[in-house]
């Protein structure tokens, strides 16, 4: 079984790490997502029932893995300690203890949305500019943005209230 799949494997991988080159941020990250699929496939080479769908699946995997890549993947970003004394929005009023509950509401989310939360709210990154960054479509990257500043919203406003 394992001569099979390291026939099927060397058959298909430079195409495998081509769309994973395209896909990752460096080529050693890629080069590390290709051991990841390799890894994956061996593993579950045994729930493959049909083996001229090899091509296919292994795919289907490598797009997974990106996937999973990109979720955990922190863009280059700025430290939070590093931020500029810039209001947020017009209307919101730039003291230290809106700064702490805005770093406090940053530090809940995972390093990738609060780096680009970071960028957009201080340094006023547009989506399309994230959107590289993150290796994601902008309008999943402005959704994501609109629900997380409606969320900050709230918890602003909630701490104005006591």
């Amino acid at each position: 079984m394992e001569e099979k799949f390291e026939t099927l494997w060397l058959r298909y991988k430079r195409p495998i790490f081509g769309y994973l080159l395209a896909h990752a941020c460096q080529p050693a990250d890629a080069e590390d997502l290709l051991q990841i699929v390799a890894y994956k496939a061996l593993k579950n080479f045994s729930s493959l029932r049909n083996p001229a769908k090899f091509y296919s699946w292994i795919f289907a995997i490598a797009k997974h893995v990106v996937a999973d890549y990109h979720r955990t993947a922190v863009p280059e970003s700025v430290s939070l300690t590093d931020k500029p004394n810039l209001l947020i929005t017009p209307d919101i009023a730039n003291d230290s203890l809106t700064d702490i509950i805005i770093l406090d509401f940053l530090m809940t989310l995972s390093a990738q949305w609060a780096s680009a939360m970071y960028l957009h709210l201080y340094y006023h990154e547009k989506p399309k500019d994230l959107a590289k960054k993150l290796h994601m479509r902008v309008p999943s990257v402005s959704k994501h943005l609109y629900r997380l500043k409606k969320e900050l919203e709230i918890v602003l406003k909630g701490d104005e209230s006591k």
